[in-house]
């Protein structure tokens, strides 16, 4: 175990000390081992059909498309161009292809359409009008595709419609399909090399900044190559759309890797946690697979974060001007309570804009807000392990038992839902929540300065702006916390105090700035709509109540909590705190009477919003704020079972493979099925 440690792990000092020659030979194999993976890859047949209307087709539309339609006739999907327009499959491949293409070339006035299909510059083929769908077969020559990109172009006379709907007619699209022919150029697109250089590299140069050996760097980076070859082998179409968002991801984590190892051991050195080289190397390695995982299933082709788009054209709402309608009490937070839910007279709830005004910056970057938002929303959730880390250190729980609690929450799928939620205000809430706590546990015994109560009660302020739901939930956990401290740790006493004051100042600065502008309203009309929920059932304000039963309730915290991965943890939650009772009691020395009465007030809340959430949706939010607990507890359980019996590290190694094979199951299952508004 020694000699794989030190094959394994290399020291920062020494990740540059190699001489330039082994750098080189890295680098151009690297890049080599791209060239050969590109070209056994596309000497594969490549074969793609393109429905057009449907809900997959967007990503090859170029120019001019009107949305999709559906023909009376035979059901069938369509789309009419209305001008100049392309149908592109980047990175297709070189070499000849034929195509046959499902079309109508007739405008309803019987008027000349004069369609072309072209290929390239010089390659056209003209279109004769019919008055019936008809199917073209075209061969496509291979200079057309010289550069590796496969484009048809379709030029035509348009239509005006002199009806209501006004629309703009030249062809009807419905089907195309496309296949590369034999005899395929054995070089593969350059671009494509390019591109998946670019991931191997990245990748291969995280692995290294995370402080592993460089040869087992190399030959990680070159075995991902082969899993990311194999899908654009099998199906060129979409993965070849995926390669310039995996190629952005590679870049963006050497940039990540290389900040946090500078960023995360100070920021622990600050709360009092020192870390081990080699423990900041498995926990930047871990931070760097739960981010790969799920940013690279973020940026798939077909992925749809189901709320990314609403909460972005939000933001656009800001860049348009239009603060004040988020602002102000009205449509906004109106939008985000559905009647079904809530009834026709919906109560005054704040929903607050200051994720959506931090997102605006997302409009300074190249891309597009959507990829932003979803690349961001993973760096902020894989940032969590660093956290969940520092808990169990700070509790002087073993080093053992915090790197299996953080890895813990990279395998469990509840946390892949959230992103395919996309529900980014969230992810982001609950971290501003994390650091806030985080705060408390490495500022305790020196609350009472100055400096640092005045950093915390900013902290608060921002914390309780960022989301209204986490406001509620931290201010509740502050209070419950600090009330078991002061009953059960006289001494820490002055501690508390100092938090609940910076508690109030955080209160009251958030309500000066955005939240007291909804206090009228909820006087006027959320308390009373709430205690007729409570009292009346939802069905007295005219909304339909989400479990039925309390047994209907139950049934689907058991189905969700088996689904999420978390059923196990649930059932031993009542024993893991009993056993951390007992640890603090035969330790008093160390700091497990703050971990203990943590977690004691973080099952509080949770437990109050399960009661709350019969009435008021949570969306599993509750569940998902108790993750750390459950993380800490099950690895302190696995600690213990490991001290006595060494074999029982082959069955948590099969239970983290289970919960990860669930998390990707999932994973997979969301990306390829939910469908929402590109």
């Amino acid at each position: 175990m020694q000699l794989v440690g030190s094959t394994l792990f290399r020291d920062r000092s020494s990740i540059f000390a190699e001489p330039w020659r082994v750098w080189l030979a890295a680098v151009g194999g690297l890049v080599l081992w791209a060239v050969l993976l590109l070209t056994i890859t596309y000497q594969w047949q490549a074969q793609a059909t393109i429905t057009l209307g449907d809900y997959y087709d967007p990503p090859f539309l170029q120019g001019n498309f009107s949305p999709g339609e559906v023909s009376q006739g035979n059901n069938r999907s369509f789309r009419w161009t209305t001008g100049e327009a392309t149908l592109a499959v980047p990175l297709a491949g070189r070499g000849s292809w034929t195509t046959k293409i499902d079309l109508l070339t007739q405008h309803p006035d019987a008027s000349p359409v004069e369609a072309t299909l072209n290929f390239a510059p010089n390659v056209a083929v003209a279109l004769p009008d019919s008055n019936e769908t008809r199917i073209i077969h075209a061969f496509i020559p291979a200079t057309a595709t010289s550069n590796g990109n496969l484009a048809i172009g379709l030029n035509s006379n348009l239509y005006q419609e002199q009806t209501a709907s006004a629309r703009t007619l030249g062809v009807a699209l419905f089907n195309v399909e496309l296949a590369s022919t034999t005899g395929r150029p054995w070089l593969p697109p350059l671009l494509a090399v390019v591109l998946l250089s670019i991931i191997l590299l990245g990748i291969a140069a995280s692995i290294l900044l995370t402080g592993i050996n460089w040869t087992w760097a190399v030959g990680l980076s070159a075995a991902l190559g082969v899993g990311l070859a194999l899908p654009v082998m099998l199906a060129r179409v979409p993965h070849t759309f995926w390669l310039p968002n995996l190629a952005v991801l590679a870049v963006l984590s050497v940039g990540l890797v290389a900040a946090l190892r500078k960023i995360v051991p100070w920021l622990m050195h600050k709360g009092g946690i020192e870390l081990e080289p080699r423990t900041l190397t498995i926990l930047l390695g871990l931070f760097l697979f739960g981010f790969w995982v799920k940013a690279a299933g973020q940026v798939y082709p077909y992925m749809i974060a189901i709320d990314i788009h609403w909460h972005m054209e939000r933001v656009r709402w800001i860049l348009d001007g239009r603060l004040a309608e988020m602002y102000k009490p009205g449509a906004f937070n109106e939008s985000v309570m559905p009647e079904k839910e809530f009834g026709k007279d919906r109560p005054i709830i704040p929903y607050s804009p200051f994720f959506h005004i931090f997102a605006t910056s997302f409009a300074l970057l190249p891309f597009q807000m959507e990829t932003t938002a979803k690349i961001f929303s993973s760096i902020i959730d894989s940032s969590y392990i660093f956290l969940i880390y520092f808990f169990a250190r700070s509790f002087d729980f073993s080093r053992r038992v915090g790197l299996l609690a953080a890895a813990f929450y990279n395998v469990v799928p509840l946390t892949y839902l959230l992103h395919s939620w996309g529900n980014v205000p969230t992810t982001f809430g609950m971290w501003w929540t994390f650091m806030s706590i985080a705060f408390v546990i490495g500022a305790w015994g020196k609350l009472d300065q100055r400096k640092v109560w005045w950093s915390f009660a900013a902290l608060l302020t921002v914390a309780f702006l960022m989301y209204t739901v986490m406001a509620v939930f931290l201010g509740l956990l502050l209070c419950i916390w600090m009330s078991y401290i002061a009953i059960t740790k006289r001494s820490e006493r002055r501690q508390a105090r100092s938090v609940i004051t910076a508690m109030l100042v955080g209160v009251l600065g958030s309500t000066i700035v955005y939240y007291g502008l909804y206090i009228p309203g909820i006087i006027e009309k959320t308390i009373p709509y709430f205690t007729t929920t409570f009292t009346e059932g939802q069905e007295a304000v005219g909304a339909i109540q989400y479990q039925p039963t309390a047994y209907d309730n139950f049934l689907a915290y058991r189905t969700r909590l088996w689904n999420h991965g978390l059923m196990i943890p649930f059932l031993l939650l009542p024993f893991a705190l009993w056993v951390i009772a007992r640890l603090r009691t035969r330790q008093p020395e160390t700091r497990l009477w703050m971990g203990s009465i943590w977690m004691c007030a973080m099952v509080t809340v949770s437990l109050l919003f399960t009661v709350i959430d019969r009435n008021v949706p949570m969306v599993d939010k509750h569940i998902i704020f108790l993750i750390p607990v459950w993380a800490i507890l099950m690895a302190m359980l696995m600690d213990m079972a490991l001290k006595r019996w060494r074999w029982s590290s082959i069955l948590f190694g099969l239970a983290y493979l289970g919960l990860f094979a669930m998390s990707i199951e999932l994973w997979t299952r969301r990306i390829a099925t939910v469908k929402q508004i590109w």
